[in-house]
This record gives structure tokens, sequence and C-alpha cells, in this order.
């Protein structure tokens, strides 16, 4: 199997340009003969196959169009490694593939090695999120009433009310709906905060009465003790 060297971006935002070079080396260590193949879920594509040999020049360079290519390679032409250069467009998002999580994703680059009438292999696969602006604030908002909710039943806090909500904008982002799904997720969060603030007043209202009692007790103490003394004083004033 050959080895590859590449990455993709985490995060893609619609329309942008991606432009990654890959490297394949030990190209054959199975086969002498074998097609590369390349594929991508990405438009307005442009892949760029160049061959080197043990010294590092250049031997042949092919340019393919379109979300797909192959190329093929034979020990023969002397070549010990190659590139792969693909700069493509990332494609908007259908409605249908949205998804909160797991996060929806497109294949940047899948590379496979194929034998004429034989079988395929694949090297390796590179994906990336795509996103919107307005899909980047609805993931943001879900996230931090995630996060409040969490805190929230940390404290053993109900957060029922709070989940549903969160349930609904999630549902709201994966009919990318992004707006509303802002709307609910923001709503969600204040309803957990808002639960977790009256749990810890209601708290602190429990303690303030407990310090309260504990004082009182202790005046009352103090109060006892002072009659009683007061009376054996008088006890005494009578006797002498």
């Amino acid at each position: 199997m050959p080895s590859i060297d590449g990455s993709a971006p985490e995060n893609a935002e619609v329309g942008t340009t991606v432009d990654q070079t890959y490297e394949l080396t030990d190209l054959f260590t199975e086969y002498n003969e074998w097609t590369l193949t390349g594929e991508t879920d990405l438009s307005e594509v442009t892949w760029t196959v160049t061959t080197y040999d043990n010294t590092g020049q250049q031997i042949d360079q092919e340019t393919y169009t379109g979300q797909s290519f192959e190329h093929a390679l034979a020990a023969s032409d002397g070549a010990v490694r190659a590139t792969v250069r693909l700069q493509a467009t990332v494609t908007e998002v259908s409605d249908s593939l949205w998804s909160f999580d797991p996060p929806q994703q497109y294949t940047v680059a899948s590379f496979t090695q194929a034998q004429q009438g034989g079988s395929s292999t694949t090297i390796d696969e590179y994906v990336t999120r795509p996103y919107t602006q307005e899909s980047n604030e609805a993931r943001s908002a879900i996230t931090d009433a995630q996060a409040a909710i969490q805190e929230a039943q940390s404290e053993n806090v109900d957060v029922s009310e709070a989940q549903a909500t969160l349930d609904n904008a999630i549902s709201a982002y994966n009919s990318a709906n992004f707006p509303n799904a802002v709307d609910l997720a923001e709503q969600a969060e204040e309803n957990a905060e808002s639960s977790l603030e009256a749990a810890e007043s209601s708290e602190q209202t429990t303690q303030y009465i407990m310090y309260g009692a504990a004082a009182l007790v202790v005046v009352l103490l103090a109060a006892g003790g002072y009659i009683l003394y007061r009376r054996n004083q008088g006890s005494q004033d009578k006797l002498a």
C-alpha cells in the first residue's frame, strides 16, 4: 500500500476555495502498475498529479477536472513519488444534509489504489465540516445552551424544560432553519441559567434561615444564662 501525507481543513466555509496537496510515496511496494483514483464532494475541481524520480526530478504532470480522476502509474516510468494538488470550491450544503451531531461532512479527497480488472483499496480519505455563517451561529448557540444545561444538571437542577427546548433547536438546525435554531437555543440557555439561579437563591435562603435559627438559639441561651445569673444574685442578696 502506498503511503500518503496530507490533510484537510477541519471546517470549510461554503463558497470558499480549498487548496490541498497530498504526497504519495512507496508507490510500487505491491504492484508495478496500478491506477490512482481520487474523488471529492467539492465543486469546480482541478487535480494536478505530478510524479518524480529518485533524484527529485519531475517526470510527468497531468491535470484533471471534475469530482474524480484516474491516473495510471508504472514502475517502469521511474517514478518513486507523486503529488496530487486539489483546488476546489466548497459546495452548497443540501438542506437534507445538515446535521448537528454528528456534524455534516464533505469528502475533501479520497484516494484509491486500483488494478485494472481487479480489486481496489482505499489509501486514505480526508473530510471537512462545511458551514455557513448562519449555521456556525446556530451551532455556537446550541453549544452554549448545552454547556448551560450541563452546569445546571451538575447542581441537580431540573432542566427538563430547557432540554426540550434545546432538542427543538437541534431539530431546527438539522432542517437548516438556523434563525429558529438560534432563538430556541438562546431560550434553552436562558431557561437553564434561570433554573440554576433560582435553585442557588433557594439554597442561599435556606442557609440564611439556618444561620438565623442558630443565632436565635445562641441569643436565647445567653438570655437564659443571664436570667439565671440574676436570679442567683438575688438569692444571695436575701441570704445576706
